[in-house]
């Protein structure tokens, strides 16, 4: 069985590398974004070649609303199951 991969809007991925570069911890960032902190750190490896040019694929991933700093950024739980005993 496939599972599909996980994919985050631009918009999210800037707003995280923006949290970072305002001093923030990867961990603090990870989990206000909930993403692991090794996504983080391959997100800020092409930030720190690209810029603003970084990420310029199609995320979709079904999100919600959150505002960071100011600006609307998306964000979700992810599709995993609950454990035995926490439905």
């Amino acid at each position: 069985m496939l599972v599909p991969r996980q994919q985050y809007c631009r918009e999210l991925k800037i707003a995280a590398m923006r949290e970072i570069e305002s001093g923030k911890s990867m961990a603090e960032v990870a989990r206000m974004f909930q993403v692991s902190p090794k996504r983080l750190e391959t997100w800020k490896g092409e930030w720190r070649v690209k810029g603003e040019l970084a990420f310029p694929g199609n995320g979709s991933r079904p999100q919600s609303k959150l505002v960071v700093n100011g600006n609307a950024v998306s964000m979700s739980k992810s599709g995993k199951r609950p454990k035995r005993g926490q439905r």
